[in-house]
């Protein structure tokens, strides 16, 4: 199942939480794309935990497509990008 996707503005230089969700435990993917037509700069952080257990984030750099996997396990969910240009995005779910 996909829900409808969400339009995003993303400030430049700055962190934007883009995924944020609590006490959630079924999984489900999100597929991230960017609508401009620059260069993808930046990078991205996910922290995933397992209820009260925090989990390390992991980071990588900012792509023009992305897909985040959120699973049974992870409470506590986060997605933040920091993009070197402003940037817009689409964020589409879908349950796995």
């Amino acid at each position: 199942m996909f829900s409808s996707p969400k339009t995003l503005q993303c400030k430049a230089g700055e962190w934007n939480t883009i995924i944020q969700t609590r006490f959630a435990q079924l999984p489900v993917m999100w597929t991230v794309r960017t609508l401009d037509d620059l260069l993808t700069l930046g990078e991205f952080e996910e922290t995933k935990s397992s209820w009260i257990f925090p989990g390390t984030p992991r980071v990588g750099p900012l792509l023009s497509e992305m897909q985040f996997q959120r699973g049974y396990w992870n409470t506590f969910y986060k997605v933040r990008i920091r993009p070197e240009h402003a940037i817009t995005i689409s964020l589409q779910q879908s349950w796995l």
